[in-house]
């Protein structure tokens, strides 16, 4: 196991998500899911690997949450409403 997949297994153990080490990195989330897995590694490893470091002392942020529901919530429960009237 490479010292990239450690890093990225440490942090999401550490309650880091992908989508939110995808957006401190810049990259999307399926670069993050390769990287971890093996099945790519990321052009610059050192520089990732040095800022994967800095994020390790770092609380992982809040998860986004939506005022008046998530995306698919909303739809959910649109259709009980229809259904039912």
């Amino acid at each position: 196991m490479s010292n990239i997949q450690v890093r990225i297994t440490e942090l999401i153990e550490s309650g880091w998500t992908y989508s939110a080490l995808a957006d401190e990195l810049g990259v999307h989330r399926t670069s993050i899911y390769d990287w971890e897995s093996g099945k790519h590694n990321p052009a610059h490893a050192r520089i990732v690997l040095g800022y994967l470091d800095t994020l390790l002392q770092r609380q992982p942020p809040k998860k986004r949450r939506y005022k008046e529901g998530h995306y698919l919530q909303r739809k959910k429960a649109e259709r009980e409403r229809n259904a039912e009237g």
